[in-house]
């Protein structure tokens, strides 16, 4: 969990790059990088925080910029197949990490070639110095949040709303058209965010902002498979088991010692079981958070699971983790997930106990959705006519934002 922000900005114009920085330094305790870029009378900043996760040496720093000085980027990701798209690049390897990888690749074959191979979660910046544009990317699932916003001072970027707040000096109040809607559907359709001003890249998207001209045009990358299983039952069961091993094994490439996050559950379970298969149940630290609704019988199964596949096991309970991540931030810790996209709220919280893990990478049931190249979520028609029902209801058109998050 890195952090990312950029923004581009006239040279007369006054903005915080070290505030932006600062709010990110919780997602990235492991070193900070940023590097500004003229472009005619205007400047393009980005900036990263890092937590370390593959290739620990300063070959794996960001910003990085290509081998060839065209691109620059700061990402905040895993790219799981990152090494399957190393063997077909030919380039001189300066370290080992997805990052580097990723850079080469949008220099070799261009971005949306690039994102369209990519195994992976994440979201990137990444600014084309010889055409003069910036491109923001977001994974397929939207697991990484990544938000933007044109102000007075510039169009910016950044993983948290509260850095893009800080970087471009400007207070986003509530969009009341948003909150109307959240409350009809519990969730704001992206572009879309609860407050005024703030944009949400959607899930699968590309957005490109010319330097000079202030005009952003987005675009989709994911195409649904649209292909139908006709195999038998033993098929789809050695398939199933052949791809969720598959998955978790890439999710295991590390340089820190990995854990699993176990509940006492079942999805838990197989990606524990999985991870021990592949790197022996002593590598793998299991960690359970008991909460004050959790019972007695899932927390001896996770402990029974741990013992079964030979890992190392910890509890570390939840009891004041919201204080510990809300205290320090404000209630800005909590502003970025009243959304659909709440993937990144227990890795923050755990941020400020992270002395109580033996683990830097953890591994939790989602694993095991990533098996392939990731596709847009799916809703049966039921769930989806309601939503666009409603959706209408509360204003007309909105309905289409709503049928377009989703793929039947």
């Amino acid at each position: 969990m890195c952090g990312i922000a950029g923004i581009i900005f006239g040279q007369e114009r006054s903005v915080d790059v070290d505030a932006a920085l600062t709010a990110l330094a919780h997602r990235g305790p492991d070193g900070q990088g940023q590097t500004v870029v003229p472009i005619g009378s205007t400047n393009v900043w980005l900036g990263h925080t890092r937590l370390a996760i593959q290739d620990l040496t300063e070959a794996g720093a960001q910003p990085m910029a290509s081998a060839d000085g065209r691109w620059l980027i700061t990402f905040n990701g895993e790219i799981y197949n990152h090494q399957d798209l190393r063997r077909d690049l030919t380039r001189t390897w300066r370290g080992h990490s997805d990052t580097e990888t990723l850079v080469e690749a949008i220099s070799q074959w261009g971005v949306e070639p690039t994102v369209r191979r990519l195994n992976g979660i994440f979201a990137f910046g990444v600014l084309d110095r010889v055409h003069n544009a910036l491109y923001l990317v977001r994974d397929p699932f939207g697991v990484k949040p990544l938000y933007y916003a044109q102000t007075e001072n510039g169009f910016g970027f950044a993983s948290e709303i509260r850095s893009l707040s800080a970087m471009t000096k400007r207070r986003f109040g509530i969009d009341r058209e948003s909150l109307s809607t959240f409350l009809s559907l519990r969730f704001v359709p992206s572009p879309n965010t609860l407050l005024e001003g703030l944009m949400r890249l959607p899930p699968g998207h590309i957005l490109r902002r010319p330097v000079l001209e202030n005009r952003p045009e987005t675009m989709c990358y994911v195409e649904p498979s649209r292909k139908v299983f006709t195999g038998s039952l033993e098929d789809a069961i050695d398939g199933y088991q052949e791809r969720v091993g598959t998955a978790v094994r890439r999710q295991l490439l590390s340089d820190v010692p990995v854990g699993v996050l176990l509940s006492g559950g079942i999805d838990s379970a197989v990606v524990a079981a999985l991870a021990a298969d592949a790197i022996g149940g002593a590598n793998v630290h299991g960690v359970s958070l008991p909460s004050d609704y959790s019972t007695e019988h899932s927390k001896s199964d996770a402990a029974d699971l741990a013992r079964r596949i030979g890992a190392r096991y910890r509890v570390v309970p939840v009891a004041g983790m919201v204080e510990a991540f809300v205290g320090p931030l404000g209630l800005t810790g909590l502003s970025n997930y009243l959304g659909p996209n709440a993937g990144d709220v227990s890795p923050q919280w755990l941020a400020p106990m992270q002395d109580q893990f033996d683990a830097v990478l953890y591994l939790g049931p989602m694993a095991a959705i990533h098996f392939e190249r990731p596709k847009p979520w799916h809703c049966d028609e039921p769930a989806l006519a309601e939503r666009v029902r409603r959706a209408n209801l509360q204003r007309p058109g909105l309905g289409d934002r709503v049928k377009s998050q989703c793929v039947q």
